[in-house]
């Protein structure tokens, strides 16, 4: 049993560089890769930022004309606190501005980058 996500990201990268932010993704991938979590690393490049996405998110996620990424997926209910805690991490690697909406079946996570600190609002 498990519930539906969506996930929208717009990521702004320190001097349009996303090596640390793709650093920080590979990090928490083999941290908890068949310990707490089973990532696919199939799914997307882990030394591109969307591919990472994608490996967190879903193999078909899509990115809009206006650099917004996106992807809809089932997942288990534990599986929303992986994103939050990973995207979390990967957020302090990101410019003021940047976004990560996550979606379960009720409520919402809105990850923020403002005055250069994470910021977490639970709805």
């Amino acid at each position: 049993m498990g519930q539906c996500y969506t996930v929208e990201a717009r990521l702004k990268f320190q001097d349009n560089d996303p090596a640390s932010f793709c650093k920080v993704m590979n990090d928490e991938f083999t941290a908890r890769n068949g310990r707490s979590a089973r990532f696919d690393l199939t799914k997307g490049n882990t030394d591109d930022p969307f591919g990472c996405f994608k490996i967190l998110t879903s193999a078909n996620a899509n990115q809009t004309k206006d650099g917004i990424w996106f992807a809809d997926f089932d997942g288990s209910y534990g599986w929303e606190d992986v994103l939050i805690q990973i995207f979390q991490a990967a957020a302090k690697e990101l410019k003021d501005g940047s976004k990560i909406m996550i979606y379960p079946d009720s409520g919402s996570t809105e990850i923020s980058v403002i005055g250069k600190k994470v910021v977490t609002i639970y709805k």
